[in-house]
């Protein structure tokens, strides 16, 4: 089976398993809570899905809270996806709320925007709104926690099952959202990452990180099978030449989560090093911290393994 068509179906696979998994957790009655466990793209030997609960999940619709009420006004006819509370330094507290204008059968929402609310008066009052276009199965994580957010994941898979994450500081004086970190596929160069790779014999990939500085090797020679399966190395180990050098892309449906480390709010990029042909290799992993001034992040690690299908456990 060759890697690009392997690749295309993980694509679909994991965008059949996120609707899935989203639909046994949610609350289907209404929006969904602020504390809905982020999804994960997280890997073991033992994952699997039962096709009963796909067939029984795919045709369930969604419904999320519609806005029609009086004190709605301000935010204009749509759906409530999900919302969260901003506390402000002076003690007042602003309603975070990410909504949509359209819903369709597919799935598709239209009309995607982040909402900073204004409860406190009669008519209530919009003062941010961050329009974010159209996609599937939107959802934001609060860190810390939904009480008390002072960093915010939007997350959303565009058209291509591309996924795309924007990181948000929230400014506890004006409850306004400043955009710290924009993830899409443009993200490496955007980042100004410069990490390369080459395949030797044998299986072994050297990876050169100039931008942070890094040197490490990834050993895939239990995978060497499959390498060959993929036209990535020849019978008897080495690899093609016109496939050799490898370069950091992002796919588009790579992990990227934000976390509480200790004191220290994480967020975790998802990478790949692929050939010129984009047959991924190498996973790679960016490690992100957001500033203690919540206005920026600066890079503190990388973390590179073998590719989903190369790994042998």
């Amino acid at each position: 089976m060759g890697c690009a068509f392997v690749s295309y179906f993980i694509g679909n696979f994991l965008k059949i398993f996120f609707i899935c998994v989203i639909l046994l957790l949610s609350s289907i009655g209404g929006a969904f809570s602020a504390d809905l466990p982020s999804i994960q793209f997280e890997y073991k030997d033992d994952t699997s899905v039962d096709l009963s609960v796909l067939a029984e999940s795919s045709g369930a619709g969604r419904h999320y809270l519609p806005l029609d009420q009086e004190r709605y006004t301000a935010l204009g006819r749509g759906f409530l996806i999900q919302d969260a509370s901003v506390p402000l330094k002076a003690g007042d507290r602003y309603r975070l709320m990410l909504i949509c204008g359209e819903i369709f059968p597919s799935g598709r929402l239209q009309g995607i925007q982040l909402v900073v609310f204004d409860e406190r008066k009669t008519p209530a009052s919009v003062i941010q709104r961050i329009r974010l276009g159209a996609g599937e199965i939107p959802e934001i994580i609060v860190v810390p926690d939904d009480t008390d957010p002072a960093v915010l994941m939007f997350r959303v898979i565009r058209a291509g099952n591309d996924t795309e994450a924007r990181v948000y500081s929230v400014n506890r004086v004006t409850g306004r959202l400043d955009e710290i970190l924009l993830i899409d596929r443009l993200f490496p160069d955007r980042a100004s990452l410069d990490v390369t790779g080459a395949m030797e014999a044998d299986g072994v990939v050297k990876i050169v990180s100039l931008n942070p500085k890094r040197d490490e090797s990834v050993d895939l020679s239990e995978a060497m099978d499959a390498l060959i399966d993929d036209g990535i190395y020849q019978p008897g180990g080495y690899p093609i030449d016109a496939l050799r050098n490898l370069k950091l892309a992002r796919n588009g449906w790579e992990d990227e989560r934000i976390y509480l480390d200790g004191d220290k709010i994480r967020v975790d990029v998802g990478l790949s090093l692929v050939t010129l042909s984009r047959k991924q290799v190498v996973d790679v992993t960016a490690i992100y911290e957001i500033d203690d001034g919540m206005n920026s992040c600066k890079l503190i690690d990388l973390f590179f393994e073998p590719f989903l299908l190369y790994r042998s456990n």
